[in-house]
């Protein structure tokens, strides 16, 4: 049948056919607009760029001394320094804990490390000089005929005052500032000192 002009004859099945084709068309832009909001939630949640809690944490040094040595005669230019312990990092680091613990890192190591019969003491943490300029530190001390600790060591990079960590493979110690790089460095303690390779 002609439907008389100006006038259009409604046609069932293509009307739930053309029903049926926009649908999808509507989900996906539903769908397109979804994901628009969770990116932009996402980059609201990330306030700087994920970044493992050793590379960017920061340490303040608040001791004038350590195992009865004087600020000064571990070096004279420094004003205070604080030795680094797992008690003191950071609230997102606890979940890395176990398998720090795990795998030998340590701040501090102390026993017969150069072999000589002589107790030697390595410690890594932060220093702040008199001027206010800070660093991390890798400090090595040996006890004494007398039982009192003496410097032997002690090696110092100027800049953040960051994370440092002490681990032991295969009979050797290593300091590095990145667990999960390979630029840890090898100490070497002898009878008469000590060496960072």
């Amino acid at each position: 049948m002609v439907a008389p002009i100006g006038m259009s004859i409604s046609n069932p099945y293509r009307d739930m056919k053309q029903k049926t084709l926009e649908w999808p068309v509507a989900f996906r832009n539903l769908s397109a607009v979804c994901f628009l909001l969770f990116a932009f939630a996402s980059a609201c949640a990330q306030e700087k760029p994920l970044e493992a809690w050793w590379l960017t944490t920061k340490y303040t040094a608040s001791h004038t001394s350590y195992n009865g040595i004087d600020m000064a005669a571990i070096d004279s230019s420094w004003a205070k320094m604080t030795v680094l312990s797992y008690e003191l990092l950071p609230e997102e680091s606890k979940s890395d804990h176990s398998w720090m613990r795990k795998d030998g890192f340590v701040f501090v190591k102390e026993g017969q490390l150069s072999h000589k019969g002589l107790v030697e003491h390595v410690a890594v943490g932060v220093y702040e000089d008199r001027s206010g300029n800070g660093g991390r530190f890798l400090l090595v001390l040996r006890k004494d005929t007398a039982n009192a600790w003496k410097k032997i060591f002690l090696h110092q990079e100027a800049g953040d005052p960051g994370f440092g960590v002490l681990v032991s493979k295969a009979g050797n110690l290593y300091w590095g500032t990145c667990m999960l790089c390979e630029n840890f460095r090898k100490l070497t303690i002898g009878a008469s000192g000590a060496s960072l390779d």
